[in-house]
């Protein structure tokens, strides 16, 4: 098997891994839906040039960002917090 394929196995768990818990939380079906789609408006960096385009569009979609909204989100206590980093997490 090859790397890429283990790497996407990886990452398609730990986003279904994100949705479950997000449903395991209680939290609303709907504000999943829009939060989960909310990385993608990164893609408007593109109306700024091609290298701000690709560079807001890649900081949205790796790891350290929802992780970081997810920890402070549980050490402070913000249910909102919790939702976004759990659903920005299953969107990577």
């Amino acid at each position: 098997m090859r790397p890429t394929t283990f790497l996407r196995v990886e990452a398609l768990a730990l986003g279904l891994a994100a949705a479950g818990a997000y449903v395991a939380s209680g939290f609303d079906l709907l504000v999943f839906v829009v939060l989960v789609l909310l990385p993608d408006v990164s893609i408007a960096g593109y109306l700024l040039g091609r290298r701000v385009g690709s560079l807001c569009y890649n900081l949205a979609h790796v790891m350290v960002g929802p992780l970081a909204v997810l920890a402070w989100g549980l050490w402070a206590g913000e249910g909102l917090a919790v939702a976004a980093g759990l659903a920005w997490l299953a969107h990577v």
